[in-house]
């Protein structure tokens, strides 16, 4: 993966010394891996190493950029002069001539006495966008930030169109970015995710910032793409110097990650001049070394650095190297126990059974959870109830294969070994599943055990519908003699059909004790 190959924690670290929360190492690396496990174009992950590390340079610069160093959950115009009212955050939006830059404090609200409605397009209606709602200040013109649609993440996800966007590239759900969008500034794995979204699938003048990076060598087109309303060209002010640096910060990622020489500028209109005047100035300290160093040639030679060229006393990279070899070529720790080695950390505690060894190990926390419904974490990428008919049910279908011998839904795996581990408890019965040893099917084969919250198909759909054989739904069987006449005492000698009966019933639900989500 690009964090294990070029982007190093130290090199992170050199690139964006004074980053916060939620704009972590740990947290770009999971919401990479989380991208890319589910989209066909790689974040990062195409092409050699030279393009890789070329467009992985391009994001960070940019992303830098546009998050303040890493430093900027939320826009600061919106959002810089906030408070925390019982556990809630409330902005106060301002216009820049009443924004105080050094105390980000607002002496005057947009939303005073009124509703606020910036950022919200109300034309723009589900399943398009979110909707609007009616986002009213208080008497002192603060508002509450899951209710407007303002700029947040690493490329400053905004309005209501784009929020729904990427909502369902990210969580599977329209709705939930719609429903409180502050997510993106809160955690992790949405702020860098929305910048990733956004880079990968933001499509202007028929190209997006990742096709720039691999097709067309060319810097300026991310920019572009992103901003290029305002910066391409910069007309003065502002804009004219937040060029400068940004092209300072591209210049930083490159230089950190021994990149011999940049990408192409000439896709926004002014940048080559701007990159000139700026290096030529001393503004762009960072770019002096890539002066005329043939922008936009395809290195194929290069390698990333073995260590960052930075010194810091932030990581211990010898017992980073350490934990690393502790895995067989191929495979990678998971950070909660570095003696699960799997080809894909990331897959562990997503929400999605991967029901083989060695994700579904006592090692690797049966999946990190994933395999159990118990223990599945609900805040996951696939959220544990991913249906057939949603966004991600072509990456299905999904079961739960659970082994931990603490949970009651638990299969016996030795005896239910030889069955398609994603089809126990995907709703659909399937009779050669349907023993004690597969828990009858995971549940699927029982009107009552059938979980419509978590299974993957419409319980109950299938050739064998329900075909309940599970004792603890079995209230009684009864044997019927019917003979072919009445008979107020019927003899052996009667002609008799044999009918079974089998009453079920539904026993008292029992609680399952969910542990502390996995990610």
């Amino acid at each position: 993966t690009i964090c294990d190959d070029i982007l190093t924690r130290a090199a992170f670290d050199a690139i964006a010394p004074n980053s916060r929360p939620p704009y972590t190492y740990t947290g770009l690396c999971d919401a990479i891996l989380s991208y890319n496990a589910h989209h066909t174009e790689k974040a990062f992950g195409m092409g050699d190493a030279f393009l890789r590390a070329s467009e992985l340079a391009s994001f960070l610069g940019n992303t830098l950029h546009e998050s303040d160093e890493f430093k900027a959950p939320r826009e600061y115009l919106m959002c810089g002069d906030n408070k925390i009212v019982n556990g809630e955050v409330y902005c106060k939006p301002c216009d820049s001539g009443s924004f105080d830059w050094g105390t980000h404090k607002c002496s005057h609200s947009l939303a005073s006495g009124a509703g606020f409605s910036e950022y919200c397009q109300s034309t723009s209606k589900p399943p398009e966008a979110c909707n609007c709602g009616t986002a009213q200040g208080s008497g002192d013109g603060y508002v509450p930030a899951k209710e407007m649609f303002f700029g947040r993440g690493a490329i400053q996800l905004s309005w209501n169109y784009n929020y729904r966007g990427a909502s369902t590239a990210l969580t599977g759900s329209p709705e939930t970015f719609c429903e409180n969008p502050d997510l993106v500034a809160t955690e992790e794995k949405y702020a860098w995710g929305a910048g990733l979204f956004f880079w990968m699938e933001h499509t202007k003048e028929g190209t997006t910032s990742h096709t720039e990076c691999l097709k067309n060598y060319n810097f300026g087109g991310t920019l572009n793409n992103i901003n290029g309303g305002l910066e391409c060209p910069a007309h003065g002010g502002w804009h004219a110097e937040a060029v400068k640096l940004r092209l300072n910060r591209y210049c930083r990622a490159a230089k950190v990650l021994g990149l011999p020489n940049l990408l192409k500028i000439d896709g926004c209109a002014g940048l080559d001049d701007k990159f000139h005047s700026c290096v030529g100035d001393g503004n762009c300290s960072e770019c002096s070394d890539f002066f005329d160093k043939n922008p936009g040639e395809h290195t194929y030679s290069y390698s990333p650095p073995v260590s960052s060229p930075v010194t810091t006393s932030v990581v211990d990279q010898p017992a980073a190297i350490e934990e690393k070899l502790l895995c067989p070529q191929g495979l990678f720790p998971w950070e909660k126990n570095p003696s699960c080695c799997v080809p894909n950390p990331n897959f562990i505690g997503d929400g999605a059974c991967d029901p083989d060894a060695p994700y579904n190990t006592e090692e690797c926390g049966y999946d990190g959870g994933d395999c159990c419904k118990g223990t599945c974490d609900s805040g996951s990428i696939f959220g544990c109830t991913t249906k057939k008919e949603s966004q991600f049910g072509d990456y299905g279908p999904f079961g739960f294969y659970c082994v931990d011998p603490s949970q009651e839904d638990s299969i016996v795996r030795n005896v239910c070994a030889d069955v398609e581990k994603d089809r126990i408890g995907d709703g659909m019965c399937n009779p050669e599943y349907n023993t004690a040893g597969c828990n009858y099917d995971g549940g699927d084969c029982c009107e009552e055990s059938c979980d419509t919250t978590h299974s993957f198909y419409q319980c109950g759909l299938g050739v064998g519908s329900f075909d309940c054989r599970d004792p603890a739904f079995v209230k009684e069987v009864e044997t019927i003699k019917q003979t072919s006449k009445p008979s107020p005492m019927p003899t052996d000698k009667s002609v008799s059909v044999e009918t079974t009966v089998v009453v079920t019933s539904t026993p008292a639900p029992t609680k399952i004790s969910t542990p502390p989500p996995t990610k």
